[in-house]
């Protein structure tokens, strides 16, 4: 008989690892969550780098400041994960009940309101 380790079990050789790091799936997803441009899978569009948007009309950019706004957008896309961000978001989210409500022919089905809070430098109000 053959001792030789390679002849021994034809073909029994180690399946080859995956590397789902450079698979274009797992890139696009990175850069998509952390806010980059990314070209999308199914119709290959590139897809610009996520900006922050134009002021609201109960200007909030004025309240805050434009540097206090660019280290928010910049903190929560560094999060690169939509999980993380998720609870981000909900931990600035305060639910509360409707303080005043109105008898109108149909009742509202409103019981509750949220109010949306921002932390600057960490620190939620």
């Amino acid at each position: 008989m053959d001792t030789d380790d390679n002849n021994a079990f034809p073909g029994s050789s180690r399946k080859r690892m995956k590397k789902e790091i450079t698979w274009k799936k797992v890139e696009a997803k990175k850069k998509r969550n952390s806010g980059e441009e990314y070209v999308s899978r199914h119709t290959n569009v590139v897809v610009p780098a996520r900006q922050i948007g134009e002021p609201c009309s109960c200007q909030c950019f004025s309240k805050i400041g434009q540097d206090n706004v660019q280290q928010i957008f910049n903190a929560f896309w560094e999060l690169g994960n939509s999980d993380l961000q998720n609870s981000y978001f909900s931990k600035l989210v305060i639910s509360n009940n409707v303080k005043r409500s109105y008898v109108r022919r149909r009742p509202s089905r409103t019981l509750r309101r949220l109010d949306y809070t921002v932390a600057i430098n960490n620190d939620v109000p």
